[in-house]
């Protein structure tokens, strides 16, 4: 649901009534995490968010680095590192995956054994290599040693 004027007032006054997040979320059909950050906002005493049109606001590189570092370095959660720079927590959750993914892709060196490992499988998948005796032959070693 759009979290139109009208929406945001009757989060506004449900926060200042003290009812649950989970309870303002049913009543104003918005996500839990909208309302987390909303909470957040009105505890610090920033109300900037009932008039807003949209409440997205984009990280800039440095402001991803710090984050990052808060939650790997210093061990916060996910939803504090949310309240800090005022984002909902699926963006910090998004930039934690992200960060994960581009770390698993960096490759590592192929060590010597990596490289003859592979070119023995190509060799052998292609058919040019189809018993011990002609692997033996093809890194020049003799037969009982393969």
């Amino acid at each position: 649901m759009k979290s139109n004027l009208e929406t945001r007032a009757l989060a506004l006054s449900l926060l200042k009534q003290q009812k649950r997040m989970r309870e303002i979320s049913r009543s104003t059909g918005l996500s839990v995490d909208v309302i987390r950050l909303w909470k957040n906002k009105f505890q610090r005493g920033d109300l900037s968010w009932v008039k807003a049109g949209k409440d997205k606001k984009k990280l800039s590189p440095k402001e991803k680095e710090e984050a990052l570092q808060l939650h790997f370095q210093e061990g916060k959660s996910s939803i504090e590192v949310a309240n800090l720079f005022g984002v909902s927590r699926s963006v910090i959750r998004y930039l934690l995956r992200k960060y994960k993914n581009e770390d698993k892709k960096k490759e590592k060196p192929l060590t010597e054994r990596d490289l003859l490992r592979r070119t023995v499988i190509v060799k052998y998948r292609s058919g040019e290599i189809k018993s011990g005796i002609q692997l033996a032959k093809f890194f020049g070693l003799h037969p009982r040693r393969v």
